[in-house]
């Protein structure tokens, strides 16, 4: 079973990947069913990322290589941030504040062994 995992840089997180807020997960299947989408992929049935899943939170702005993607924010408001793709299942996110943010959908057991070799 998959789920979201953030990894800011800075002295409080060391790096180390911790599991997403779900606005940040929302805003990242978007940004997966666009790429799909942009690659004429078939949507499978249970595949993550479900286009239709989340109609009501977009815009999604192409911003040169990204798209900025706005969804609710868990603590009210909007999150906004501008998101790429960077390798395999590795994502990045610039949010409001300019903070880049790594972002992926993985095994939580593969995020503790990641975690745990970068201790």
């Amino acid at each position: 079973m998959s789920a979201c995992f953030i990894r800011r840089s800075g002295f409080w997180t060391a790096g180390h990947w911790t599991a997403a807020r779900p606005h940040h997960e929302r805003a990242l299947r978007l940004y997966m069913a666009h790429m799909r989408e942009e690659r004429g992929e078939a949507d499978e049935e249970g595949e993550e990322g479900e286009p239709g899943e989340c109609e009501e939170e977009r815009p999604m702005i192409p911003n040169g290589d990204s798209m900025i993607i706005s969804v609710p924010h868990t603590d009210g408001g909007t999150f906004v941030a501008s998101f790429s793709h960077i390798e395999d299942a590795l994502y990045q996110f610039v949010d409001a504040y300019r903070n880049t943010v790594h972002i992926m959908m993985s095994d939580p057991a593969r995020v503790a062994q990641i975690n745990r070799l970068t201790d």
